[in-house]
């Protein structure tokens, strides 16, 4: 394989917040391209971070071979000597099994509005529009929202998010909504209102072509109107809307992730170590901490 430097970030694939390591973690990080010699299948543009000790390769969802891993990671461990490990997480490569596989959605968009209806089943359908109509009966009006995250509205909306998160999943962040938004990319907020009372919240990544849903949320006392449903679907035609390629949905057994036309992966998270004694090494560092 023939190993290059880019500076093409548009062209690695997919391109969503989580494989731009130059938005996330800054200095140090640059794309590789990958062509195999004697082939005219193309190059392969690949995100790399460089810290201390390790490379990390920004390839979530990417379609990638055994060959390929091996020939950046000869690459990387011959360019930076201090580098021990190579690591990835979520890539899309059928060899390693020694590695963990885990599930992941995404959902690729359509051109048109009407092939993202075809994704709908009539009775999918219907029970949308019939809880929208109960909801407006009872309440007022539906409606659906977005805002930057910088906005004030925004922060409004967080703190409501925050108090559903306590009641759903019993989970406290103990952050402000800025460094939430800092720790996780969000760059969007979505509400869903019946009349004044906002029944459901999405956070979204949109600094890309692909998005990545970072999460939902909905009010308990709603539920028989299935908000959560309701606020996903107008999200979804917001991003085709937008001209968004694709929707990143991360793992799960969560019944909404499988509708609209998804596609579930097995997708592999690995190390590649520059020798034995970097791997007896990490595992010696994590024994001092408590981590094994």
């Amino acid at each position: 394989y023939r190993i290059g430097i880019s500076s093409e970030w548009n062209r690695i694939d997919p391109e969503m917040i989580y494989n731009r390591l130059d938005l996330i973690m800054g200095e140090n990080s640059f794309v590789l391209t990958v062509e195999e010699v004697g082939h005219s299948l193309g190059k392969k543009y690949i995100p790399v971070h460089i810290d201390e000790k390790i490379a990390l390769l920004g390839i979530w969802g990417t379609r990638i071979t055994k060959e390929e891993i091996n020939s950046i990671s000869n690459y990387i461990f011959t360019k930076y000597p201090r580098i021990n490990v190579v690591s990835s997480r979520r890539a899309k490569i059928a060899e390693y099994p020694e590695f963990a596989r885990v599930n992941d959605f995404h959902i690729d968009f359509p051109d048109s509005n009407e092939k993202f209806d075809e994704r709908i089943s009539s009775k999918g359908r219907y029970n949308l529009r019939r809880s929208k109509k109960i909801a407006e009966n009872n309440y007022g009006k539906v409606s659906f929202e977005s805002y930057p995250v910088k906005s004030m509205e925004a922060e409004k909306l967080f703190d409501k998010y925050f108090r559903l998160k306590m009641v759903t999943h019993n989970v406290q962040y103990g952050l402000s909504a800025e460094e939430y938004v800092k720790k996780y990319y969000v760059s969007d907020i979505y509400s869903l209102r019946f009349g004044d009372n906002i029944v459901s919240i999405i956070l979204s990544c949109e600094q890309c072509p692909c998005v990545y849903l970072e999460n939902l949320t909905y009010d308990v006392n709603y539920g028989k109107y299935s908000p959560g449903t309701m606020i996903y679907d107008e999200y979804l035609r917001a991003l085709l809307y937008k001209g968004k390629r694709s929707l990143y949905l991360k793992g799960g057994d969560l019944e909404y992730k499988k509708r609209y036309g998804s596609n579930e992966d097995q997708l592999v998270t690995f190390k590649i170590y520059r020798n034995e004694e970097s791997l007896k090494s990490e595992e010696q560092g994590k024994e001092q901490t408590g981590e094994c």
